[in-house]
């Protein structure tokens, strides 16, 4: 079992700590780790409250980690109220920046549930190169769904019809 409330009680310390401190990113980065622990738990609407206080704060936009983060927990707050055209939004306006801004680790959000991002992203043709260099840099698992199509970036291929081939 987790510790859920454990978990919000060390977030909202980490909040707190980084207003005394005046740190705009470091609130950003903590409220962000508690509006993934939202999604975890399979409460989006709480997720999105959180998401929007960070909006809210006077994060420059060049750090680029916040609203790439942002936007990915957006997607997923939409993906769970199977709200298939905010989800797609939200991931063009975030592989968008990655596109122009570079690499960043979507930090603080779990691996299976960016995987899944990652598939939707991939499926819907979203900057597809930029999507696949992230899952192999991850080294990412497919989620099950994603297993049969030949679109997700396998390190390894083996071929079993019409005799065995293997790609590497």
């Amino acid at each position: 079992m987790k510790d859920w409330p454990g978990v919000k009680f060390h977030l909202d310390n980490a909040i707190r700590l980084s207003k005394i401190c005046g740190m705009p990113l470091g609130i950003a980065f903590s409220l962000t780790l508690q509006a993934s622990l939202y999604l975890v738990q399979e409460l989006p609407q709480k997720a999105m409250a959180v998401l929007d206080r960070i909006m809210a704060l006077d994060v420059p936009r060049h750090t680029g980690s916040i609203y790439f983060l942002n936007q990915l927990l957006r997607a997923d707050c939409a993906r769970i109220q199977h709200q298939k055209d905010k989800m797609t939004a939200h991931l063009k306006a975030a592989f968008a920046d990655r596109a122009e801004n570079g690499f960043i680790l979507p930090i603080g959000i779990d691996r299976d549930r960016v995987a899944v991002l990652f598939a939707e992203t991939i499926t819907a043709g979203i900057e597809t190169p930029i999507v696949k260099e992230f899952i192999e840099r991850m080294k990412l698992t497919p989620p099950s769904e994603a297993c049969a199509d030949d679109s997700w970036p396998w390190s390894f291929k083996i071929y079993t019809l019409a005799g065995w081939k293997s790609l590497q």
